[in-house]
Order: structure tokens, then sequence, then C-alpha cells
């Protein structure tokens, strides 16, 4: 049986921690993993993309530059969906409608919706992206003028 080194048997190896990662090592080892540890803090590592990989050296590699932008024409943004605000409101309109005596719920300020600068109206965002400008530019017309008389509006207790 070969002789085992003390601290193998008795574990008595001071663990020291990484100034980089933060890992422990032992001392003796810990001069060799910082040297490595720098180099490995100053590179970044590429994000390897599955989907290039695989087309990489196909025929179909001349049209993914095509598919990728298609892609990203179609993708719609991610709504945030505000179902919990509508149903505490529900609820507490359906609470409110059992009970005569209590108040009506009062009205719920909808926030999902966009008011426009112009006439102030309020539309969901699709609506708001095609009525702002428009209502910009017919609030930016100057008003139609009438030639010759006004007719006025005929008032029976004025003659």
């Amino acid at each position: 049986i070969p002789e085992l080194h003390p601290s193998i048997i008795y574990n008595t190896t001071k663990y020291i921690a990484c100034s980089n990662c933060g890992r422990k090592f032992a001392s003796e080892r810990l001069a060799k993993h910082q040297t490595v540890c720098m180099k490995a803090a100053k590179s970044k590592r590429k994000v390897f993309d599955p989907k290039k990989a695989r087309l990489q050296g196909t025929e179909a590699a001349q049209f993914a530059s095509v598919a990728d932008k298609n892609d990203q024409h179609y993708q719609k943004k991610a709504k945030k969906s505000n179902w919990r605000e509508k149903s505490e409101a529900f609820r507490a309109a359906m609470r409110a409608a059992k009970d005569p005596n209590s108040a009506p719920a009062p009205p719920t300020e909808r926030t999902d919706l966009v008011p426009c600068p112009s006439c102030g109206r309020k539309f969901n965002d699709q609506a708001a992206e095609k009525h702002i400008p428009r209502c910009k530019e017919q609030s930016s017309r100057p008003k139609p003028v009438t030639k010759g008389r006004v007719l006025k509006k005929y008032d029976p207790r004025k003659k």
C-alpha cells in the first residue's frame, strides 16, 4: 500500500475562492485556474444557432435569409394580458348587481386603450394606428368657407 499524503487522509487542504468566478480551489491550484479564468472571462462565446448549422453547406442556405426576414415580418408583438383586471371588474359589477342597497360598481378605466391627441377619443392599438394620423390631418385642415350669404336656421319665435 503506497503512503498517502496526510492532507488527503484528513482533508486539511485550505480552499480559496477565485476572484473572477467565485469557485473554490486548493491554494496550489488557484494560480493556474486564475490565468485560465481570466482568458475565459475576456472572450464571449457565440450563441449556437442550430438552424444555421443545419443549413450550412446545403442548397437551402441561399433561402434562409429570406425566410428569416419573413419570420420577423409576421411575428406579432406579445400583448400584455389584463384578464385579471377585467375579471375583478366583472366580479365587482356582479356583486353590486346582487345587492340592491349597495352603490353601483364604479366604472373602470381601461388602461389598454390609446388616447388620440387630436380629439381625445380612445382606441385599441390597431385602431389607434389608423385613426391618429387621419384625425391629425383632418384637424389641421382649414375649415371650408361658404360663398355668398349664410343661411340661418328658421326660428319660429323670431320674425
